[in-house]
């Protein structure tokens, strides 16, 4: 059995090595978690590239091309500490998928992707507090009038 596939000890506690490399991780995802909201907006500049800046709504390949990206941001947003984030990009992949024959509005979209700008740019960790969940829900209603 190699050294790293080797079980925990009886005891519970994990070898000097182990401790290390976890140590090492684990400093490896805090540098990329300060780095993520500078990151995440250049994934939104490409998210908003996709949609141009035409009116009207999306073609069913701009829907399949955003829906890829923002479906990137939705699993990396609470990996890096950001699950507001994950929660609007959330939101916007359930409408790019939730009828396949409606075209999703562009200005919908636009919102949402305005929103995860804001989150970004002012660095809101966490679920963002009251005006966090203000900002979902005005999604949610935007998202749901005609």
């Amino acid at each position: 059995m190699s050294e790293s596939s080797q079980a925990i000890p009886p005891d519970g506690r994990a070898a000097t090595g182990d401790r290390d490399r976890l140590a090492e991780a684990e400093e490896s995802v805090a540098a990329l978690a300060a780095e993520y909201p500078n990151w995440v907006g250049q994934e939104i500049a490409r998210a908003r590239d996709v949609l141009g800046d035409r009116a009207g709504n999306l073609s069913p390949d701009e829907t399949g091309r955003l829906f890829g990206v923002v479906h990137d941001i939705k699993g990396q947003g609470g990996s890096f500490g950001y699950p507001l984030i994950s929660e609007i990009a959330g939101m916007l992949c359930g409408l790019l998928r939730a009828d396949p024959v409606a075209e999703p509005r562009r200005d919908v979209c636009l919102a949402h992707l305005e929103a995860l700008s804001l989150v970004a740019e002012h660095r809101i960790a966490g679920t963002g507090g009251a005006a966090g969940q203000a900002l979902v829900t005005r999604l949610r209603d935007l998202s749901s009038s005609p």
